[in-house]
């Protein structure tokens, strides 16, 4: 069991350096060998002197080489590799205790360090069998332990008093019993608890405890897809795709539970591009046109938004589970008429020209939220009959916000050639935007490096490389240099839809940045310049991580929705009401508890009082019970079955000596044969070999079968029914 157990501790590490991104599946091929290591290296140390001085001269040159490890690798990484190689010295040798202790404890480390790596969900299926294996080891290594200190056999030698003696110890007698299989176990499922309650209740902990970035990996070289505050574009590096789900969506009233519409999950716009960041600035804008504006509604409750509908669009009902709230906004499809949270606070952004909204105290980590939009789409036509005449429409410093831009002359010049044969704004922003997705420009999560003061141009004229940031921003300000209002919007793009939940996921691979342009009188209208990006086929190993990712996210759902949500069944705060309910429909007729409620007066207080009289009962009986249960289990850890009928013993004379007017209280059985001696009853003899053979069996570890404890009980009735001397 402890070569077991120790073994399933060291693939606990392996593991989780293989959940992250930095180490590849070759982490299997060292935990092999060091297994292998094991049985050979103790044969060889067991044998020869010569394999010590082997051994010790390998671990001198690899700690005269560990200063060329950090140079070359890196700090973590040396480190991980001198924990690697402790494993293997010690697993290659004769182990002690402390060795053992030793090899879990460089274990644990392997465990802490991929936790700083950016693992994905399935470290937590190292974290579970690394609690687990730890609880088996160290009960195995105290077995082995105490079995070494008691002799070569493993129990204690137990010394015959006679031939004629029955074997003290049974023969199925062993190290472990069940009553320890079930502690242990009681233990390791504690253990699956804690590591579940961490997963499940902690925001983002299947990202890793330290974050989701690689702090092998600087920030500006490795990206993880998903939503951020602002954009800086140009700055080079790999961004890694991230599956992980971030957000479930239902659509309850749509045939089938399927939306027929584009999925644009808009969180929150920028409007003011500076040298290569995108941010926010204005807003709301000071725009005069025909366009209907939609005015808040007071609703009186902090977890609820509203706003008057315009009764332009399709009204779509969204029910949405979110993982991760970011600053901007809480994702959603346009034009939110009304927002109703799980409890958590929010509110229209101030900062936006509209439909917005923010979180301003979240409830818990994740928050649920039912939305009504009222999406409009407008065709073709009537966005080429707009205006055009934005400055007389918009305030100067508004139109000057969204038309701001520092692209080259010679992007300017490229701009107006393929927009020359275009009148309308419409038509040059279609223009544009087949143009970046066409076959001149390539997708790719592999961003260049862009020079700083003049990324997009670099982008336009030379890279024509790269992800939906270089994309949108591209198409956003080759527009403003039109002198066409644009912005960005960061969100979503897209759902997976999963039938048997009848629901979409968005996983943050989906992020997504693109275009918004505002036509007058008719506002903001959607531009997607990005190509079609295709991530290739999923490896095995990341088909596992991905289904580990999202049956963890299902039960997060689950918990999130029907323990500590609004979404309808077992809540704590319909338990609660519940108890309140009962609290008061119980007490109501002695304390007018119920204030106002006619069906009070009219009810009768002898159900009420045989109601109170049924649970105080209840309550008594389940306290009486739970001592007596505790007091057996208590007994039936400390006494073996021979000691109880000992026990019965005791209590057969205690009760004969009462009887006789000897007190036996707090008296041992020694003390009882004393007092026994000195009445004149008959058969004090058989009195003094019970209380003998208690003595015998309660502290000396002496058998007492069944038939032994009948004839002891059959002398002390003949004893007691013999006339007195």
């Amino acid at each position: 069991m402890l070569h077991v157990s120790t073994a399933a501790l060291l693939l606990s590490g392996i593991l989780a350096l293989w959940s992250t991104s930095t180490v590849g599946g070759g982490i299997f091929a060292i935990g092999l060998v060091q297994l292998l290591a094991w049985p050979i290296g103790e044969s060889l140390d067991r044998r020869y002197g010569w394999y010590r001085y082997l051994t010790s001269g390998v671990t001198a040159l690899f700690a005269a080489t560990l200063p060329l490890w950090v140079k070359s690798l890196g700090l973590l990484p040396a480190v991980i590799a001198l924990i690697m190689f402790i494993q293997t010295h010690k697993l290659a040798h004769r182990k002690e205790r402390k060795d053992y202790y030793q090899l879990y404890l460089m274990c644990f480390l392997l465990l802490v360090a991929a936790c700083g790596l950016g693992p994905d969900p399935a470290i937590g299926a190292a974290m579970l069998c690394f609690l687990i294996s730890a609880v088996w080891a160290l009960l195995a290594l105290q077995i082995r332990t105490e079995t070494n200190q008691v002799g070569p056999g493993g129990m204690a030698d137990v010394i015959s008093i006679s031939e004629d003696e029955p074997n003290a110890l049974s023969s199925r007698t062993g190290l472990l019993d069940w009553g320890l299989l079930r502690a242990v176990g009681m233990v390791c499922f504690a253990a699956a608890l804690l590591t579940a309650g961490v997963f499940l209740g902690m925001p983002r902990m299947e990202a890793g405890i330290l974050g989701r970035s690689n702090i092998l990996a600087p920030t500006e070289t490795e990206q993880a897809t998903g939503l951020s505050d602002t954009v800086e574009v140009g700055l080079g590096g790999r961004i890694r795709i991230d599956r992980s789900p971030v957000m479930r969506v239902e659509f309850p009233e749509a045939p089938d539970g399927r939306y027929d519409g584009e999925l644009y999950w808009q969180s929150g716009t920028m409007d003011s591009f500076t040298t290569r960041i995108w941010d926010r600035l204005g807003g709301p804008y000071a725009i005069e046109d025909r366009r209907q504006r939609s005015v808040p509604i007071r609703t009186g409750n902090s977890s609820e938004v509203a706003r008057e509908p315009m009764g332009e669009g399709r009204v779509v009902r969204q029910v949405i589970f979110l993982e991760e709230v970011t600053r901007t906004g809480l994702p959603c499809l346009a034009s939110p008429l009304r927002v109703t949270s799980d409890g958590s606070s929010i509110s229209w952004n101030p900062l936006e020209d509209g439909y917005f909204v923010q979180v301003d105290r979240l409830k818990s980590g994740s928050i649920s939220y039912d939305v009504v939009s009222e999406v409009v789409t407008h065709s073709p036509e009537q966005l080429r009959s707009a205006r055009t005449d934005y400055q007389r429409s918009m305030s100067g410093q508004d139109y000057f916000l969204l038309t701001r831009h520092n692209l080259q002359e010679r992007t300017v010049r490229l701009v107006q050639e393929l927009t020359e044969q275009y009148e309308t704004p419409y038509d040059k922003a279609r223009a544009l935007e087949a143009w970046l997705s066409s076959a001149a420009f390539v997708y790719t999560l592999d961003e260049p490096v862009l020079p700083r003061y003049s990324p997009i141009d670099a982008f336009l004229l030379e890279a024509r490389r790269g992800h939906c940031q270089l994309y949108a921003s591209a198409l956003a300000l080759m527009l403003r240099t039109l002198g066409i209002p644009t912005r960005v919007v960061a969100g979503y793009r897209g759902g997976e839809w999963n039938e048997g939940d009848k629901a979409y996921v968005i996983s943050r691979d989906m992020a997504h940045l693109w275009v918004e342009v505002y036509f007058l009188d008719y506002g903001w209208v959607t531009f997607d310049p990005s190509p079609h990006y295709d991530a290739g086929d999923i490896s095995m190993f990341g088909h596992v991580s991905e289904s580990l990712s999202r049956s963890q996210w299902r039960l997060r759902i689950f918990w999130y929705r029907n323990i500590i949500g609004y979404d309808g069944g077992f809540t704590l705060e319909r338990l609660r009401d519940w108890g309140q309910g009962l609290f008061a429909w119980t007490l109501s007729p002695y304390t007018g508890y119920q204030e106002g409620n006619s069906a009070t007066s009219t009810r009768g207080g002898k159900l009420s009082a045989v109601a109170l009289s049924a649970l105080l009962a209840l309550l008594a009986i389940g306290g009486l019970y739970l001592r007596f249960k505790r007091r057996q289990d208590r007994e039936g850890r400390t006494l073996t079955e021979a000691q109880r009928r000992a026990r019965i013993l005791l209590d057969r004379v205690s009760r004969q000596l009462q009887r006789q007017g000897i007190d036996c209280e707090q008296r041992t059985a020694g003390e009882l044969a004393l007092a026994a001696r000195g009445t004149t009853s008959a058969g004090v003899e058989h009195v003094t070999e019970a209380l003998r053979t208690y003595d015998e069996v309660r502290f000396g570890q002496r058998p007492l079968d069944r038939s032994r404890l009948h004839e002891l009980c059959r002398q002390l009735r003949e004893a007691r029914r013999a006339p007195r001397v």
